[in-house]
């Protein structure tokens, strides 16, 4: 009995620790918190790179993504697949790791994107959803194609 729940806990916590979340824009974007890696496009920039979990002395949690020369940082909201903010930064790494855990720094660093400087919706961009949200997005999506591939889209009388 002891062996039949220590497997059952086993599985139940590996559930609750792998997770991956998928950009609903464009499925085969996404973040792998299970593996701490990340593979995401916002307008021309792309990342595949390790994610980091930060911490701000202010309390705020940040997902930071580390690229070759540009390095993105996303300010997380109450969950790990909804996000308030976004920078996507050029710089040294280590540099920007100081700035984010003190939200501040004296070095200055080349912004590339943000919803701060260039403000707008930050929901139309990054839209996270989980791997059971994902494999209906993705059944929706074949179907759409399938009635597009066979002339059965469009506007009907």
């Amino acid at each position: 009995m002891k062996k039949v729940f220590l497997v059952f806990l086993i599985f139940f916590t590996s559930t609750l620790i792998s997770q991956k979340f998928y950009d609903s824009n464009d499925l085969k974007y996404y973040l792998d918190f299970s593996n701490m890696k990340a593979n995401l496009k916002f307008r021309d920039y792309k990342i595949n790179g390790p994610i980091e979990e930060i911490y701000s002395i202010y309390g705020n949690n940040y997902t930071v993504i580390k690229g070759d020369s540009i390095h993105w940082a996303l300010l997380q909201n109450s969950k790990k697949n909804q996000y308030s903010s976004y920078l996507i930064l050029k710089g040294e790494y280590s540099d920007i790791i100081k700035m984010i855990k003190r939200e501040g720094s004296s070095k200055r660093f080349e912004v590339l994107a943000s919803d701060i400087i260039f403000p707008s919706s930050f929901k139309d961009y990054f839209n996270f959803v989980n791997e059971e949200d994902f494999n209906a997005l993705a059944k929706d999506r074949q179907v759409a194609e399938y009635l597009k591939d066979f002339g059965f889209s469009g506007t009907y009388d």
